[in-house]
């Protein structure tokens, strides 16, 4: 495991973010990671970002899936792949406070 944070938030709310290397992609993803990105409160999960097999990278949104490509990212290495789901987290946290600028 490369990075493990967990945050609550003031308002109850979750922050997790988890990142592993792998010896070999994920079915359906194109690089060597395998990560899980949540921000939710209680039971409900309201953005979520992660590949799991066969359904490669993705993203949850408001209880809605659709694919999402890292392609579009430069190249993941572990300390990219710290700044990708970093800058994801951010916007989490953006999302969780809208009226904040």
């Amino acid at each position: 495991m490369l990075l493990r944070s967990k945050e609550v938030l003031a308002d109850g709310a979750i922050v997790e973010m988890v990142l592993w290397r792998l010896p070999k992609p994920v079915a359906g993803s194109s690089h060597m990671y395998k990560y899980r990105l949540y921000y939710g409160r209680g039971d409900v999960r309201i953005v979520g970002y992660d590949n799991e097999r066969l359904k490669g990278d993705h993203r949850h949104l408001d209880g809605k899936e659709s694919r999402y490509s890292l392609r579009r990212r430069p190249i993941i290495t572990e300390s990219t792949g710290r700044r990708c789901l970093s800058r994801h987290c951010e916007e989490l946290l953006r999302r969780s406070n809208p009226g904040a600028a």
